[in-house]
């Protein structure tokens, strides 16, 4: 379950995106832009830029994801948000 992150989550995020190798910052946040068809046509131009497959891409994004989640979850667990 997903809720709408508030300022001190935001900032969270930042911190943590700004840990983040350039490279990955970069798939970390393009990879969940747009929907439809813009986000498929978004994805294969991301992973031939990054010379991945469509495949590789996913499993890195994924683990990008799950990554910052962890890095914002320790964030807000320092900042005695959540």
């Amino acid at each position: 379950h997903i809720t709408a992150p508030d300022e001190e989550g935001l900032d969270c995020l930042d911190q943590c995106l700004d840990t983040l190798p350039p490279d990955d910052r970069e798939i970390a946040i393009a990879y969940y832009e747009f929907s439809g068809r813009e986000r498929i046509e978004n994805r294969k131009r991301l992973a031939e830029k990054f010379s991945l497959s469509a495949n590789a891409l996913r499993i890195r994004a994924l683990r990008l994801r799950t990554l910052l989640k962890e890095c914002v979850d320790e964030c807000l667990a320092r900042a005695g948000g959540r």
